[in-house]
């Protein structure tokens, strides 16, 4: 599996930056690493945390910002949602039918709140 970011506009698309990713039970296999050669500094990082690494490097490097098109795999991760929303991105993600969403500015609090008072 591998963990791609495009750049895009109505003519073309481009991918800038592509990594394998490692499973999680490849990287609790000792046995297995080795004997596939994979370098010890390699370890498991999940795919939405490879997705926040790229979307970072791009933004250092200047790429423009446009908006962060993301499946369920990726849009279901909170803390990747919450980061591409920190760089100041707009983006459209695919979610599973139980991760909880909320208008922007809602303060989670209050929302917590609530859910008590009707719970």
């Amino acid at each position: 599996m591998a963990v791609s970011l495009s750049i895009a506009n109505h003519h073309a698309s481009l991918p800038i930056a592509y990594c394998l990713n490692l499973p999680q039970s490849w990287a609790e296999d000792e046995e297995r690493l080795e004997n596939a050669g994979v370098p010890k500094a390699i370890a498991f990082k999940t795919k939405a945390e490879i997705a926040c690494t790229q979307i970072r490097s791009a933004c250092a490097a200047g790429i423009p910002r446009g908006v962060d098109l993301m499946d369920a795999g990726y849009g279901a991760d909170t803390k990747l949602r919450e980061e591409v929303t920190a760089l100041r991105f707009s983006y459209v993600a695919g979610i599973l039918p139980n991760t909880s969403v909320w208008p922007p500015g809602l303060n989670l609090t209050l929302l917590s709140a609530l859910d008590m008072d009707n719970g």
